[in-house]
């Protein structure tokens, strides 16, 4: 159950990390990133009982995951941002032929 749990919490992360990183804010696809960072030297420095070597694999690999997303999402919403603007102006120029 508790993997199950892991992996759960884990998918909404993600979730809601690819939802950010397509923001117009290129920060806030950052804050997931960071958060997982903290909680990780929360687990690893200050929470007691401390947690062992072991555990630094899921805290990387998620956040190597949330990274990667972070700079997909980015380049997502730039090709998008992209494609918007010639769609304008195609719109534009389809406007000036018809006058």
């Amino acid at each position: 159950m508790s993997i199950f749990l892991g992996f759960l919490i884990s998918a909404v992360i993600l979730i809601f990390q690819h939802i950010l990183s397509e923001s117009k804010n290129w920060l806030l696809g950052g804050i997931i990133p960071l958060l997982v960072v903290l909680f990780a030297l929360w687990c690893f420095f200050i929470r007691t009982p401390r947690l062992g070597v072991e555990a630094i694999m899921p805290f990387s690999v998620l956040f190597f995951l949330l990274l990667g997303d972070w700079v997909d999402g980015r380049s997502r919403f730039k090709k998008k941002k992209k494609e918007d603007m010639e769609h304008e102006l195609k719109k534009m120029q389809a406007h000036d032929l018809s006058d």
